[in-house]
């Protein structure tokens, strides 16, 4: 990353979410000093970690490749973010056609860096670590499958959270850092305004949706 992961300061009345989020930069107050000099409309990346899982973060992990990919879920494509520092692998899963997903990408082209703030839960601890990835570089061949948007069910949200949540994408993990061997790997599904009524509705059962991965690393 350009800049290391660090500790920021923090708004007293941010509380931690346990989901991953897209949050415009003009949201935060003071913005982070690593995002200075970035665009206004750019979108930060949330990641929240769990306190006993935050030393991963401090340790040597200057190398880094970032890039985006997809997850055939059914007949749904899920978009992956995936974020590699060192030994410890980072991915993001959310629906591939949220317009709320893609106004976060647009604006990481245009600032050709992606702001990535990971959130310790702890409540007592109030940690936020904040980084910024250059993008420049990389391709978006998922662009194709942005439109048309579909509608999200209630289905939408556990499928996503499911994944994030089921060890799969752990299970399938390999390094993007030649001769840097994989220790660990984390997973969150992002959660968009548009997800937010699902979260507490409990989805009908249905039969399994079969998964199948496909991963484009930065160029």
């Amino acid at each position: 990353m350009t800049n290391r992961i660090r500790s920021t300061d923090v708004d007293n009345n941010m509380t931690p979410d346990a989901s991953a989020r897209l949050l415009p930069l003009t949201w935060f107050h003071p913005r982070p000093k690593e995002t200075i000099g970035l665009p206004g409309d750019a979108f930060v990346l949330t990641f929240p970690v769990s306190a006993m899982d935050v030393h991963l973060l401090s340790k040597d992990n200057d190398e880094s490749q970032f890039g985006f990919g997809h997850v055939e879920l059914g007949d749904r494509f899920v978009l992956t973010i995936r974020l590699q520092m060192g030994g410890l692998q980072v991915y993001w899963v959310g629906d591939m056609t949220d317009p709320e997903i893609w106004a976060a990408i647009d604006s990481w082209k245009r600032a050709r860096h992606v702001p990535i703030m990971f959130e310790v839960e702890s409540p007592q601890r109030r940690e936020r670590l904040v980084g910024v990835m250059p993008v420049s570089g990389i391709a978006f061949p998922q662009e194709v499958r942005r439109n048309p948007d579909r509608a999200p069910t209630v289905h939408t949200w556990h499928d996503l959270k499911s994944l994030a949540d089921s060890g799969l994408l752990q299970v399938q993990a390999t390094t993007d850092i030649p001769g840097i061997p994989l220790r660990h790997v984390l997973s969150s599904a992002i959660l968009t305004k548009r997800l937010e009524p699902f979260v507490n509705q409990r989805p009908p059962v249905r039969k399994p949706v079969p998964i199948k991965t496909h991963w484009v690393p930065a160029q």
